[in-house]
């Protein structure tokens, strides 16, 4: 689910950031750790363009996308952290 949403999320900003799509679909699939770092540079590119807008048809889509970046960072960033909680809680139950 979450490759699913990375490869939607990944050619929607290879789009709107005018970038060629280099991504092949089942080859290169990145591990959570490349894809908490993409999504933070992701969030800071829509932050970038948030306070770059200035026209007025752009600041919904900058709103949206801004948006859309800081909770997908958020859910990784959760995601990450209780796997790591659980694997923790595994390691220590093994001994």
């Amino acid at each position: 689910m979450i490759k699913k949403i990375y490869y939607i999320l990944d050619g929607l900003s290879n789009f709107l950031l005018g970038e060629k799509d280099t991504l092949t679909i089942g080859k290169n699939i990145p591990d959570d750790a490349e894809l908490l770092e993409r999504a933070r540079l992701d969030w800071q590119a829509a932050q970038s363009f948030f306070n770059y807008v200035s026209d007025e048809k752009q600041i919904d889509q900058a709103i949206f996308n801004l948006i859309a970046a800081e909770k997908h960072y958020d859910y990784l960033l959760q995601k990450t952290r209780r796997e790591r909680w659980f694997n923790r809680k595994v390691e220590k139950g093994c001994d």
